[in-house]
């Protein structure tokens, strides 16, 4: 930090990818703000999550964090609104920058297109790390009801799921045990759906 002297210094925030390492990130953060002058920016993945699993600990760890940090990004209002309510979080301090990708597959540059499972003209894509707070489910329930409504809508239109389970280590192995479970529901849920000419699910 010292030979790289950052202006800002960004911190992805996802406690169970962290485990205890999330405390010499907060270290490491600190030390720049405090004897270089650069500004922290911290990006909170979970917080609904986090303040649910953690109770008054997880208020007192989000709290903390939104305080000692210049900036904090979120995904959604609900999360700023909760660390606003429920950690004291100043809401000047919080960006909501809304998960998404624009529809421009058709702008690019036909070497640059995808391959695979995303050369379809207009795939419809989950992609991230397999996990239950994702939905995936109500994605192939909504294709699946679709196709049953109206199958000229969908088309030959493909669903790719791209993503795979987290590995985890130490006391949140549980965690990826149960992520594993879910993945492997999601491909029973799908043939069971009648979704295998449809549905691919091509890892991380």
């Amino acid at each position: 930090l010292r030979a790289a002297a950052p202006e800002v210094v960004h911190v992805q925030f996802n406690l169970p990818s962290l485990g205890g390492a999330w405390a010499w990130a907060a270290i490491a953060a600190a030390t720049a703000r405090r004897r270089l002058g650069s500004r922290v920016l911290v990006t909170l993945h979970e917080v609904r999550r986090d303040l649910g699993l953690l109770g008054p600990v997880g208020r007192l760890l989000l709290g903390s964090i939104g305080r000692a940090s210049d900036g904090l990004v979120v995904y959604t209002e609900e999360a700023r609104d909760l660390l606003v309510e429920r950690c004291g979080v100043p809401a000047a301090r919080i960006t909501v920058m809304a998960h998404g990708a624009p529809s421009a597959l058709g702008e690019v540059a036909p070497a640059h297109r995808p391959r695979g499972p995303l050369a379809d003209e207009a795939p419809i894509v989950s992609f991230g790390y397999l996990h239950p707070d994702k939905g995936i489910e109500h994605l192939l329930d909504a294709v699946a009801e679709l196709r049953r409504r109206s199958p000229a809508a969908l088309g030959d239109r493909k669903v790719v799921v791209a993503g795979g389970v987290r590995a985890r280590r130490g006391l949140f192995r549980g965690f990826e045990r149960k992520d594993r479970a879910y993945a492997e529901g999601l491909e029973r849920r799908a043939r069971a759906l009648g979704l295998d000419d449809v549905v691919t699910f091509c890892g991380h």
